[in-house]
């Protein structure tokens, strides 16, 4: 029998909050006074920082040529048969029920490296439920087809804060699932997996309290979504693509609430932006009521372009 390596993806070990190609902009509401900067940060999901955020990697146990050394147990016709201990070659141990000399029902089988299985066995396959649990103190808990990951479970990781609960397939995360990256709670991922990689929509909560709801490619932000930065009351929604401001948005700078009303003053950038930049034809409304309407270049105002106060 051959069992897999306990290979475990790593929680955030690297400071990852979101803020990619985030433009903090001054409070000052007149135009000419407008001070522009870039936060200090990465303006792209690095592949670090993506490996960081995957979890639960690792091959699934698999028993081939079982080949008993020494049984204790009930035979019948010759044949295992009932509860019973079987030691494998290799060093693999069984014990729990058989039938026709196959393991067959509730079990528990151990492989040489330490790796278990308790469950249901099918004629010497895992099969309808069971616990896997790894030397290092991982385990997995749910359904399992053919000795494979397959339908509802949860999997902690014995060396690193990291558990998913959610759906499986082949072995992988495959569609509705939640993971966790850290113990408090407050570093997450709720929505599509395709194969150990998000894809689709989903909401992720970054450990500063910054969350992004929308689309997802690839582990990246792509497509249609909007992004929070609570802590420093900013906000994007539009296009994104791998990780970044790409395409048509909304970017507002919200500044403080207005008096005797529910609503904040804020500047605002409606228009079009390209690898994180206000770039292209936008429309920028200032708190003061001022309105720029015209072209923009890597953030500046650039070209053709009308400014109304």
């Amino acid at each position: 029998a051959r069992s897999p390596s306990s290979l475990s993806d790593y929680p955030e070990l690297a400071k990852q909050d979101g803020s990619a190609a985030r433009q903090e902009m001054s409070h000052g509401a007149v135009p000419a006074m407008e001070k522009q900067s870039i936060e200090l940060g990465p303006r792209r999901e690095s592949k670090q920082n993506q490996q960081n955020e995957d979890a639960t990697h690792y091959e699934e146990p698999i028993l081939t040529k079982i080949i008993v050394e020494r049984y204790e147990g009930e035979k019948v016709r010759g044949l295992y048969e009932g509860e019973g201990f079987a030691v494998f070659q290799g060093g693999c141990t069984y014990h729990g029920m058989f039938s026709e000399g196959l393991m067959h029902g509730q079990g528990t089988y151990v492989w040489a490296d330490g790796l278990k299985y308790e469950g249901e066995f099918v004629k010497n396959i895992p099969m309808n439920h069971g616990v896997y649990t790894w030397p290092d103190g991982s385990t997995y808990e749910g359904e399992v087809t053919h000795g494979v990951r397959q339908g509802f479970g949860m999997f902690k990781c014995g060396t690193y804060p990291v558990s998913y609960i959610g759906h499986w397939c082949h072995g992988k995360r495959h569609g509705k699932g939640s993971i966790y990256y850290n113990q408090e709670g407050t570093s997450w991922y709720e929505g599509d997996w395709v194969y150990n990689i998000r894809n689709g929509w989903g909401i992720r909560c970054y450990k500063s309290g910054n969350i992004y709801e929308g689309q997802w490619e690839n582990n990246m932000r792509h497509g249609e979504g909007r992004m929070r930065w609570l802590t420093a009351n900013e906000e994007y929604t539009g296009q994104w693509e791998k990780g970044i401001q790409n395409g048509f948005g909304t970017y507002s700078w919200f500044l403080k609430r207005i008096p005797n009303s529910q609503y904040p003053l804020r500047n605002e950038y409606v228009g079009e932006f390209v690898d994180g930049y206000r770039h292209g034809r936008g429309k920028f409304y200032y708190a003061s009521g001022a309105v720029y309407e015209g072209e923009w270049v890597s953030n500046k105002k650039h070209g053709m372009g009308q400014l109304t106060f």
